[in-house]
C-alpha cells in the first residue's frame, strides 16, 4: 500500500493560494461609480450631434445675406445715372468690370457689400451722394467638398448659400468616430495674381453640433474643402495591464477612464503609470502618475490626447508573488490529483480484497 502523503503538503498550499487570493482581491480596486460604456456615450453623442444638426439646417439664412459667387450675372443700377447700369458676370478669379471704377472683387460679398463698396467708390469722384443697387440675376452651382468621417464624402453642389451644418447634413451626417474638429479649407485667387493661396479654418464641432454654439456654423465659399478627421487612438501596453492595445479618443476621453476600458491593472501591476507624449514637432514628454493618488481624487485626472502612449509595468515584489502563487497552484494541482488517484487504488484494492 502506498503510504498517504501528510496533511500538511496539502494544506500549506491551499494556505498560501487563500493568502494571495486574498492580497488580490484587497489590491483590487472597485469600479468607479460611473462605469464607462463608450458604446452608449457613442450614441448619446451621436444622438445629439444628429438632432443639432436638423436644427441648424432647418434655419433660414438672413434676409439679404446672399454672397455673389463665380460666374453669377449680378446686375448694377445708380440712381439717376442710367449710363452707369451695368451687368456684369463675376469670373472665375471673383471680379467684375465696372466701367467707371474698373476691376472689383465681387465674389464672397452680399448684394449689399458690393453696393457700398461701389457706393464708396463713386463718392467725391463721380458723384456727391450715389445710391447704388446691386441685384443677383443669374446664380450659378457653387461646388463644396466635404471628406473624413462623414457617411457619404463626396461633392455637393448648391445655388443658395450654403452653411457647415448644411454640407455635413448632405453628406449624411457624421460618422460616430468624427473627432470634436473640422477644417474648412479654402482656396482663394488674390487679384491681379494668377496661382490659387489657400486658408484653414478650424471648427469646433462638439461646439456646433452638441453645445449648439451657431457661431460655428460659418457659411461656406464655393470650392470650399470641409475635412473631419477621426477621434484619434491612445495606446495602453506593458504587463501590468489586464488588456493592453489601442482604443479610440472619444469623448474627451482621460487616462484614469483608459485604464478602466482595459479592465484595470493586474495583480502585479505598478501603480507609478507613465503617460509618453509626443508633441506636434516630434518632441516627447514623460510624465510619472500614481495611480492609487489618482483613483482615490487626490490627483487630478489628465485628459489625453491623440497619439499618447500610456505604459503599465510589474513591480518585481509583486510579480515574484505571483509567479511563486501560479507556482504553487500548479503544485497543488499535483498533489491534489495523486491524491485522488491514491483514494481511488485504495478503494479498488479494498473491494477487490473483498
Amino acid at each position: 500500500m502506498v503510504a498517504q502523503l501528510p496533511r500538511p503538503m496539502v494544506v500549506l498550499p491551499m494556505a498560501l493560494m487563500l493568502l494571495l487570493g486574498c492580497a488580490h482581491s484587497k489590491d483590487k480596486y472597485p469600479p468607479p461609480p460611473l462605469k464607462i460604456n463608450v458604446t452608449a456615450e457613442l450614441n448619446e453623442r451621436a444622438i445629439k450631434r444628429e438632432n443639432m444638426l436638423r436644427q441648424l439646417t432647418l434655419a433660414h439664412p438672413e434676409s439679404g445675406s446672399y454672397r455673389i459667387g463665380p460666374n453669377d450675372v449680378i446686375d448694377i443700377k445708380v440712381f439717376e445715372q442710367a449710363r452707369m447700369d451695368a451687368s456684369a458676370r463675376v469670373g472665375g478669379n471673383g471680379m467684375i468690370n465696372f466701367p467707371p471704377l474698373g476691376n472689383l472683387r465681387a465674389a464672397g460679398l452680399t448684394e449689399r457689400e458690393l453696393e457700398n463698396k461701389i457706393q464708396d467708390g463713386l463718392r467725391g469722384g463721380y458723384i456727391r451722394d450715389p445710391h447704388v443697387t446691386v441685384f443677383t440675376r443669374e446664380i450659378q452651382a457653387r461646388m463644396y467638398g466635404i471628406i473624413g468621417a462623414v457617411n457619404l464624402a463626396g461633392q455637393y453642389s448648391s445655388f443658395g448659400r450654403m452653411h457647415l451644418a448644411d454640407l455635413i447634413s448632405k453628406a449624411g451626417g457624421l460618422k460616430p468616430e468624427a473627432g470634436e474638429v473640422a477644417y474648412v479649407i479654402r482656396f482663394q485667387q488674390p487679384a491681379g495674381e494668377d496661382e490659387d493661396s489657400s486658408e484653414t479654418i478650424k471648427v469646433d464641432l462638439d461646439g456646433l453640433l452638441v453645445r449648439g454654439d451657431r457661431q460655428w456654423n460659418i457659411p461656406l465659399e464655393a470650392s470650399d474643402l470641409v475635412n473631419i478627421p477621426t477621434a484619434g487612438t491612445v495606446f495602453i501596453t506593458g504587463l501590468g495591464i489586464q488588456k493592453p492595445g489601442t482604443y479610440p479618443l472619444v469623448n474627451r476621453m482621460t487616462l484614469q477612464q483608459l485604464v478602466d476600458l482595459a479592465e484595470g491593472l493586474k495583480f502585479e501591476g505598478d501603480r507609478r503609470i507613465l503617460l509618453v507624449r509626443t508633441s506636434e514637432r516630434g518632441e516627447k514628454s514623460i510624465y510619472n502618475v500614481n495611480y492609487n493618488e489618482l483613483r482615490a481624487s487626490r490627483t487630478e485626472d489628465i485628459q489625453l490626447r491623440a497619439g499618447d502612449k500610456v505604459i503599465v509595468d510589474r513591480t518585481p515584489f509583486k510579480t515574484a508573488l505571483a509567479m511563486t502563487g501560479r507556482a504553487l497552484a500548479a503544485v497543488l494541482r499535483v498533489v491534489v490529483g495523486f491524491d485522488y488517484r491514491y483514494e481511488v487504488n485504495n478503494n479498488d484494492e479494498s473491494s477487490n480484497g473483498d
